[in-house]
C-alpha cells in the first residue's frame, strides 16, 4: 500500500485487498473515523481506494500511513470475507442506481429508434440526397 497523491491536510491510498472486500472498507472506514486528528475518511470498496482529510497539527502522515498498515495486519478474516461476486448487482441497490435504471428505461421507451428503422424510404433518400415527395 503506498500513498497515491499526497496533498497538506490529505493523503489518498491505494490498496488492491480492498477491491471487492467490503467487510474491510467498512472497518478500516470506521476504525479511522475514530482516530485523533482525522476529520473525513472515504473508502471505496470497487477502486481500493482510500481518502484521508486529516489535521496536521494533530497527526502526521507518516503516524496515519502507520496506522492503516496495522489495519490491514490485525484481523485476517476480514481479508477473507469478499463480496459474493464483484459483478452481481447488490441486494440493496441504492435509489441513485435504481434511478439510473428507471432513466435508461424510460428513455428507451421515449426516444424513436432511428429514421432507417421506423422509416427506410425516408432514411435512403436523405442519404442519396434526393428531395421527398409528400402528398396530402
Amino acid at each position: 500500500m503506498a500513498p497515491l497523491s499526497i496533498l497538506p491536510g490529505r493523503v489518498r491510498f491505494e490498496d488492491r485487498r480492498l477491491i471487492g472486500n467490503g467487510a474491510l472498507s467498512r472497518h478500516i472506514e470506521a476504525k479511522l473515523c475514530g482516530t485523533d486528528g482525522v476529520n473525513l475518511v472515504s473508502v471505496s470498496h470497487r477502486t481500493g481506494r482510500i481518502l484521508v482529510q486529516f489535521s496536521e497539527e494533530r497527526i502526521s502522515r507518516d503516524n496515519l500511513t502507520h496506522i492503516i498498515r496495522e489495519m490491514f495486519s490485525i484481523d485476517p478474516s476480514l481479508m477473507e470475507s469478499k463480496n459474493k461476486a464483484m459483478t452481481a448487482i447488490p441486494e440493496k441497490t441504492s435509489g441513485l442506481f435504481r434511478g439510473q435504471i428507471l432513466a435508461d428505461m424510460a428513455l428507451h421507451m421515449l426516444l424513436p429508434a432511428p429514421f432507417d428503422l421506423l422509416l427506410p424510404a425516408v432514411g435512403s433518400a436523405f442519404r442519396r440526397g434526393q428531395p421527398i415527395a409528400v402528398t396530402p
